[in-house]
């Protein structure tokens, strides 16, 4: 994913909101399952997004002291979505819209990474700020880490969620005779 057209403002703010957005994404379809595995998986996800959302604010204030990060109605940097307003969606299709989601946050946090390279600073680095962009780096690629096994999660849930709505099909006429 190539970042290079945004600032590092609009990069952490647009992952600080997405972060957000899947958080409540998670939390609405933990109330719509019936299956209380699922729906304990999904607050799990909401409470992992959270943490997400915390490491980013912190990020945020790092690289822009004395600044509260804003998060944008509408990010610049368009990333997939969790369509949890249209109701008429399968629970097999949101928890695929969802691992489209927790991939492209894994590619998104990977791309992030080369912001936080020593070379691409406005100053020169002293000791102290390498180790901080060292574990700036750390900590992005471990969150991609993450998103990658949630997203492994998710698509392990969809398929049961797609074998439970295959054997509740209903077919019309199927139990009208010759």
């Amino acid at each position: 994913m190539d970042l290079k057209k945004y600032t590092k403002k609009e990069i952490i703010l647009t992952a600080l909101k997405s972060e957000i957005d899947a958080e409540k994404a998670y939390l609405e379809l933990a109330k719509r399952v019936k299956n209380f595995l699922l729906a304990d998986r999904l607050k799990f996800l909401a409470q992992e997004e959270k943490k997400h959302a915390v490491f980013l604010k912190e990020l945020f204030k790092g690289e822009f002291p004395g600044e509260q990060p804003k998060v944008p109605d509408e990010s610049v940097i368009v990333l997939p979505e969790i369509n949890i307003k249209d109701e008429s969606i399968s629970m097999s299709e949101l928890l695929e819209q969802a691992k489209a989601a927790e991939d492209a946050a894994a590619t998104y946090y990977s791309s992030m990474i080369s912001f936080f390279s020593e070379e691409d600073q406005d100053q020169p680095v002293d000791e102290n700020t390498r180790q901080r962009l060292e574990n700036v780096r750390d900590h992005l690629l471990y969150l991609a880490t993450m998103e990658v096994g949630h997203s492994r999660m998710l698509e392990t849930e969809a398929e049961h969620a797609r074998e439970k709505e295959h054997q509740n099909m209903e077919w019309d006429m199927i139990h009208v005779g010759p």
